[in-house]
């Protein structure tokens, strides 16, 4: 019973009869959980990147709506439309680099919390954030509302401050 073929007679014959599940067999299925999981995280990031960068042109265009005296004046007094347009780029990426630092936060938050919770029982460290990944999410964050506020920031612009000084 030494050698390698009589081994995998026996274990031939007993997968006819039994399910035999092997360490490599666990592993796969594992990493195929976590690449499933993983793909589902990155659906729900790429949705709620979405729905927030819609939230932020709402927010700049109900800025652009009520700060048209303040844009009229500004356009009045000589402001161009490239000031116009940084004003309302410059509050997107504020919105955005605030947003993406206290998101940030709040994800090294969970991952302490789950790791320190989780790492007696299941011995290794579930999550893991580095430094790369935290500046691409800021940066990311940023540029998607920078990306959001275009719509409302080129509106502002072209506003006829002549107009906007005569509404009440």
């Amino acid at each position: 019973m030494d050698d390698k073929s009589s081994i995998q007679s026996v274990v031939d014959q007993l997968k006819q009869s039994y399910t035999i599940t092997t360490p490599e067999n666990v592993l796969k299925e594992l990493t195929q959980t976590f690449k499933n999981i993983q793909l589902a995280m990155t659906g729900v990031s790429i949705l709620i990147l979405l729905i927030s960068s819609i939230m932020v042109g709402i927010i700049l265009f109900i800025s652009v709506l009520e700060r048209r005296k303040e844009i009229g004046l500004f356009k009045a007094i000589g402001g161009r439309k490239r000031e116009v347009r940084w004003i309302f780029f410059s509050e997107a990426i504020l919105l955005g680099g605030m947003a993406s630092i206290n998101g940030t936060v709040l994800g090294i938050v969970v991952q302490i919390i789950l790791n320190q919770a989780l790492e007696p029982r299941i011995h290794f460290q579930l999550l893991s954030i580095n430094v790369f990944t935290i500046l691409i999410s800021i940066g990311f964050g940023i540029l998607i509302n920078v990306v959001a506020g275009t719509i409302p920031a080129n509106q502002a612009a072209k506003l006829n401050p002549i107009q906007l000084l005569k509404q009440e």
